[in-house]
């Protein structure tokens, strides 16, 4: 935003111009009206009095001449004359001179009608036509109102003083109202020493005043506007979706309430963002978990049916050949023990689908009972112990952990661990070694079958557990074959006992373990 139309700078223009403005009219109302309304009322009234006295003097002096005369010698006699207007004034001059120099004042004499009769040439050249009008006017009205005080006023625009004060004093006046009125008229105080030094400085004044003005101004406007500028900021950080900033302005007023609003705005906005994202996140979730299900029942539904395919078309093919009567007598009994073996291996196939279909359901209960793990994986043994003889296995048992007693659903760890036995000996090569082991792991029993033999791939090694899955697709011809649901049941079962499970490469072969914990 460009600075001439932030409203901090309007508010700094604003309030400068108000303190200027506000400067400019007491300097003037100072120079103009104040001090000569005060210097009126005292320092005026003693300067009066001074003219006065010396009018009074002058007068005096010039009522002696008039009334005194001049004699002349007429005939032989002595004659007294008085002097005319014109001698008088010629005579009186220097001292008139001498007294506007004395008193900084100019002498005016005006008639019985209140005329201006007659001015000194400083005088005239110094008050000018308007000045000397006005004076005469306000001499005229007071005078002919029978106000005979010694001093007077003149007043200009809107009756204001003006520049000058008058003071007269009546020369001669007789009961026949002949004679004159001698006036002294002087520039006001206004135009005095103080005045002049405050004329001389007002610039200083004002240069004083305006560097005030701006940082009274810079100061007010930013303490002014700070909260605005706060509930921008904390506005515009909600505008990149940052709802962390909050708005700090504590006032109990419109500003106050507005930030209040806005950090509770905040507050809600980023609470429902965070509700809309976990919303969102548990519907991706979902959505992921839906698409892996529906890869999952594919994958689930492909392997069925390849299982099923296999065994299904050795059933047909050998049912037509019977039926066709292509198979010869001494074939019949190999062609039936083989529809009877295909036939066994989907009852099977459907009896471990169905088995985890119950396991996996959520309604699924075990059959707990307490019963001691080294009796049960003693028992396993001796069931394998020919099995493995007759394939040439060496077949050993490492039972470390006697009595060892847990809870769980006994059936169902015993086809875990005869599950790991069939996969050892599928993947056991004659006269290469099977290990049962057990031994105490903490407060459980920790169990494994570890098989000499090649290892499982590493990136295919956390597959096993998965429906259908054979790392060789052969290993179902040999020992009569599998489902590909062994080690997916497994899994399900050492869920639900909530055990730790897992297979591992070791240095010789393949090693499935699991750990239950064990009756304290």
């Amino acid at each position: 935003m460009k600075i001439h139309k932030s409203i901090t700078f309007k508010l700094f223009v604003i309030m400068l111009l108000s303190f200027l403005s506000l400067t400019s009219i007491l300097i003037y109302v100072q120079l103009f009206v104040v001090n000569r309304l005060y210097l009126t009322t005292e320092y005026t009234k003693q300067r009066e009095e001074v003219l006065s006295a010396q009018l009074t003097e002058l007068s005096n002096q010039y009522l002696g001449l008039r009334n005194k005369g001049y004699s002349i010698n007429l005939g032989g006699q002595q004659i007294i004359r008085k002097y005319t207007d014109a001698q008088l004034r010629e005579i009186i001059l220097d001292d008139m001179k001498d007294f506007e120099k004395a008193n900084r004042a100019y002498i005016v004499i005006l008639d019985t009608d209140y005329n201006i009769k007659y001015i000194t040439p400083d005088g005239r050249s110094a008050l000018g036509d308007s000045h000397l009008h006005s004076l005469n006017n306000t001499l005229k009205n007071d005078l002919a109102q029978g106000n005979r005080k010694l001093s007077f006023r003149v007043r200009g625009l809107f009756n204001l003083p003006s520049q000058y004060i008058a003071v007269s004093q009546p020369v001669y006046p007789n009961n026949d109202n002949e004679g004159e009125y001698l006036v002294a008229v002087t520039p006001e105080v206004y135009t005095g020493q103080n005045v002049n030094v405050l004329k001389k400085y007002v610039v200083y004044i004002f240069m004083a005043a305006v560097l005030l003005a701006i940082i009274l101004s810079g100061i007010l406007s930013y303490l002014i506007t700070r909260p605005v500028l706060k509930l921008n900021k904390t506005a515009s950080r909600m505008i990149e979706m940052d709802f962390k900033e909050k708005c700090d302005v504590r006032a109990d007023d419109e500003i106050g309430n507005l930030a209040a609003s806005l950090n509770f705005l905040s507050e809600k906005l980023d609470a429902t963002l965070r509700q809309l994202q976990q919303a969102n996140e548990k519907l991706q979730n979902d959505l992921n978990m839906q698409r892996e299900l529906d890869l999952l029942r594919k994958d689930f539904i492909a392997a069925v049916s390849h299982e099923f395919k296999t065994p299904v078309t050795l059933i047909r093919g050998y049912t037509e050949s019977i039926k066709d009567k292509v198979a010869q007598e001494n074939e019949r009994e190999l062609v039936l023990n083989t529809i009877i073996t295909e036939v066994s291996k989907i009852d099977k196939l459907v009896q471990d689908l169905l088995d985890l279909s119950s396991m996996e359901s959520s309604g699924y209960k075990s059959e707990l009972s307490e019963f001691y793990m080294d009796a049960l994986l003693k028992n396993i043994f001796q069931k394998y112990e020919l099995l493995m003889k007759d394939k040439t296995l060496n077949f050993r048992s490492d039972i470390r952990y006697t009595n060892a007693l847990v809870k769980a659903d006994s059936s169902r760890i015993e086809q875990v661990v005869t599950n790991f036995l069939n996969n050892a000996v599928i993947n056991t090569e004659a006269g290469k070694a099977i290990i049962l082991l057990s031994k105490r792991e903490g407060n459980a029993v920790y169990v494994a079958v570890e098989n000499e033999g090649k290892p499982i791939p590493d990136e295919e090694i956390n597959r096993v557990w998965e429906k259908f899955y054979r790392i060789d697709k052969s290993r179902s011809k040999k020992s009569g074959g599998g489902t590909g649901l062994g080690l997916a049941i497994c899994k399900t079962i050492l869920d639900n006992h909530s055990c730790i499970y897992g297979v591992e490469n070791t240095s010789s072969g393949v090693k499935f373990y699991f750990s239950i914990e064990t009756v304290s």
